[in-house]
């Protein structure tokens, strides 16, 4: 994965564009019994190195830009992040219809769908250890490795992804300078307050005065 260290801010969401335009061409092809034969090889690639099973080259590696594609030996950030986007996609959406039940919605970034694998407080702590693995992995291959980890339990709760911002987030997480502000970006999407529940602080507060005085003169009834 090494790679200049310089950055360009234009390449994350170049790799977020790529992966929404393979997506499309996979799943909007017409083709089930070749989408799902597509599906499947990219399922054989997870936890291998991107461009080393030639039978996914054209489903990973087929219209980069030169932009992401790199120049030595080793696979670029932008191919590890569209090869680790795609490969996951396929494992979440296995054994599921992509035309009524597609694992890709845009919109629901990484923190915020993984926090949905909680939905009490009592299953808070296992979730967040889990997600802490992923989070606080020394590289990004220990990272993806634990990845794999969470989208199948995303998977076995039916809890969507969305696969373009997944890349654009791995893009950022493999540079070293931009680990800990992908870190932050996570957290902040994990404890965000849902819009429903964002209310008026000034609205709460009144509201419960209200509610106090209302109980204490119940009291002195």
């Amino acid at each position: 994965m090494q790679e200049t260290m310089e950055r360009n801010p234009g390449k994350p969401a170049l790799v977020a564009r790529y992966v929404h335009g393979k997506l499309q061409q996979l799943l909007k092809g017409g083709n089930e019994a070749l989408t799902r034969s597509q599906l499947a090889q990219l399922r054989r690639g997870i936890g291998k190195a991107p461009g080393s099973q030639p039978e996914l080259w054209d489903l990973t590696l087929e219209g980069m830009p030169a932009d992401l594609s790199g120049v030595s030996g080793q696979p670029s950030w932008g191919e590890w992040a569209v090869h680790l986007a795609l490969t996951l996609f396929a494992l979440h959406q296995q054994g599921r219809s992509w035309q009524t039940d597609c694992m890709h919605q845009p919109g629901m970034p990484l923190g915020q769908a993984v926090r949905r694998l909680a939905p009490t407080a009592e299953e808070l702590p296992r979730i967040k250890r889990r997600f802490d693995q992923v989070v606080t992995a020394d590289s990004p291959r220990e990272a993806a490795h634990h990845l794999r980890g969470l989208i199948t339990m995303l998977a076995a709760s039916g809890i969507p992804l969305d696969y373009p911002q997944l890349a654009q987030d791995f893009y950022r997480y493999q540079i070293p300078q931009e680990r800990d502000r992908v870190r932050l970006k996570w957290g902040r999407e994990f404890y965000a307050v849902p819009a429903a529940q964002d209310e008026d602080p000034e609205k709460t507060e009144n509201s419960q005065e209200q509610m106090m005085m209302e109980e204490m003169n119940h009291e002195e009834q």
